[in-house]
């Protein structure tokens, strides 16, 4: 590869800034890498790679904005319909308000400040929102933790219960320090 076109791939910092502020979205809207990654018909490494701005094809930062409803100047010049390629299956779309209220309940709450068992957020999920109780099942639950872990923004302490030899792990929310 030539060092002239070697330049080029270093992310100029328009890329790293739209990126960075298409992840702030994305957040906003608790979607995770793998429902924008849906959306567009991409890789999830593809996904993380645009939100730092690694990826060179603008054309991937333009999907992802109109997938995540970010208005960028140039797309309202040219009236570009704000949808996404390829909606979400109504399985996802459930999930979505289903994982907001496990970020806000459960995440920001600072209810996994503490170490927490899957039946612990499952009771207090039942406290939180009683009005959700067909979808606060151990299996919705796992699954959303599971895209959360994936994310780094909480992670799994395996644990063992000495009684009975039953394997019990905790949740914790990740903290920027190391502990």
């Amino acid at each position: 590869m030539s060092s002239s076109k070697k330049s080029r791939l270093v992310s100029p910092d328009y890329r790293v800034r739209l990126g960075a502020e298409l992840k702030l979205v994305r957040d906003s809207l608790y979607y995770t890498k793998s429902m924008v990654a849906e959306m567009l018909g991409l890789s999830v490494i593809t996904i993380g790679n645009i939100e730092k701005g690694v990826t060179i094809n603008i054309d991937y930062y333009v999907e992802y904005a109109k997938s995540v409803g970010y208005p960028l100047g140039t797309l309202t010049e040219y009236n570009i319909e704000m949808k996404p390629l390829y909606p979400l299956s109504q399985d996802i779309s459930g999930d979505i308000n289903f994982t907001k209220v496990i970020h806000i309940n459960i995440l920001e709450s600072g209810f996994l400040d503490e170490k927490r068992t899957l039946e612990e957020i499952r009771t207090q999920l039942y406290i939180t929102n009683p009005d959700l109780k067909l979808l606060i099942d151990k299996a919705n639950i796992s699954s959303i933790l599971g895209h959360l872990k994936r994310e780094k923004l909480i992670k799994f302490i395996p644990g063992t219960d000495g009684e009975r030899g039953i394997k019990k792990g905790a949740y914790k929310k990740v903290t920027e320090l190391k502990e």
